[in-house]
């Protein structure tokens, strides 16, 4: 195949946004959406909820015509259980809120295999999004209960900041267990980030086998079903999503694009504070991670062999990963014909990654989404990365 700058090859180094745990190309449908439309029904499933106690779907909506308003006494919201509340890898627990009340821990979406029958041992799994005095966060279990928190097995991640009351606010929990990231956004903004401990990356499963809800607005208290800790306020459209779904509106503020985005322009990434390490990163004990994505625009379709390439500063002390999105499995690859194709070793400052059928990794707007993540134990400084995609056409 070609290489850059030679007849027949088209340079692209169009870097739009830089994103943390996801990209815009990387958003599935969700698997489930509840809009408070009047009622508790599931808008793009059959798994329709039901309003308990004197919970309502008429209060003033942030999307469409209502949302659930909730007295944060005893009204909350039931979805019967169902498979795909469950997840093996990433997921994502979407909702507006509206509190009246951040007092203690209030639920906003919780599932819980302990809610109701909790035999020893055969039912750990939970994910939980909810705030703390205000302050949102989200937590989860899985199978093995594995994670690094306490005696509780599971691992959590939290916003710094309360919520204030009396206007909605966009919250979004994420697993990416393919960056190996947990994540917390507030109003499109990353508020808190943890490197995924792999106790709390493996598959949530109903490992009792008995059918325990979903709730919106409570949990039940363990091993009984007495709903606790109830959301004072309005919640509206609370989707659930069977990937790490970032919206292109998360754009990572630590972060700025020079350059023009047209086919051809060169782009060099700057970061305000001159170092990459901190473009998403998080101190999990001694260790850092770090990730970024590219969203490559005007792919076209007759897009055949190709180059990814990728330099950055030289002597660096850590290993870095290229991976590109398979739109198809929603998951990130190695395009390369081995996975070593892929690493960018320590000391090393550039990487050449060739492949097959570029068209492949295009998703319906004709784009493709690069991902540069790595591990450090130590912070180092790193004035810009270079991202392209050379191919034949």
């Amino acid at each position: 195949m070609g290489r850059f700058g030679r007849t027949r090859v088209v340079v692209i180094i169009c870097v739009a946004t830089v994103m943390v745990a996801g990209s815009a190309s990387a958003v599935a449908a969700p698997v489930h959406r509840w809009r408070a439309e009047g009622n508790a029904n599931d808008s793009v499933g059959t798994n329709n909820g039901t309003l308990v106690n004197g919970a309502t779907a008429l209060g003033a909506p942030v999307e469409g015509i209502y949302s659930f308003s909730l007295d944060g006494t005893n009204d909350y919201v039931e979805m019967p259980d169902v498979s795909t509340h469950y997840f093996s890898g990433s997921f994502t627990i979407d909702a507006w809120v509206q509190p009246t009340d951040t007092t203690g821990v209030r639920w906003v979406v919780t599932k819980y295999e302990c809610g109701g029958s909790c035999p020893s041992e055969s039912a750990d799994p939970f994910y939980r999004l909810g705030l703390s005095g205000g302050i949102p966060f989200g937590d989860l279990r899985d199978d093995d209960k594995g994670g690094p928190d306490g005696s509780s097995g599971s691992q959590g991640v939290s916003a710094t900041s309360p919520l204030t009351t009396g206007s909605f606010h966009h919250l979004r929990f994420v697993r990416d267990v393919e960056a190996d990231l947990l994540a917390i956004y507030v109003d499109g903004a990353l508020a808190g980030l943890e490197a995924l401990h792999p106790g709390a990356a493996g598959p949530l499963t109903n490992e009792d086998g008995s059918a325990d809800p979903l709730h919106v607005g409570a949990i039940f208290d363990a091993g009984t079903t007495t709903p606790i800790s109830f959301f004072a306020g309005l919640i509206d459209d609370v989707q659930l999503f069977g990937s790490a779904a970032i919206q292109a509106d998360l754009v990572d503020d630590f972060a700025a694009v020079k350059g023009k985005n047209q086919l051809g322009d060169e782009i060099e990434l700057q970061f305000d504070d001159g170092n990459v390490l901190s473009l998403g990163s998080k101190r999990k004990g001694t260790k850092r991670v770090v990730i970024w994505n590219g969203l490559f625009s005007q792919i076209p379709a007759s897009a055949g062999d190709f180059t990814i390439h990728y330099e950055g500063t030289t002597s660096r002390p850590v290993a870095r990963k290229v991976l590109i999105l398979n739109p198809t499995t929603n998951k990130f690859v190695c395009p390369g014909a081995t996975a070593a194709a892929c690493v960018l070793a320590k000391g090393q400052s550039t990487l050449d990654i060739t492949g097959s059928n570029l068209a492949q990794y295009r998703n319906a707007a004709g784009e493709v989404v690069v991902r540069v993540q790595g591990k450090a134990k130590k912070s180092y400084t790193e004035t810009s990365d270079n991202l392209a995609i050379a191919y034949e056409s």
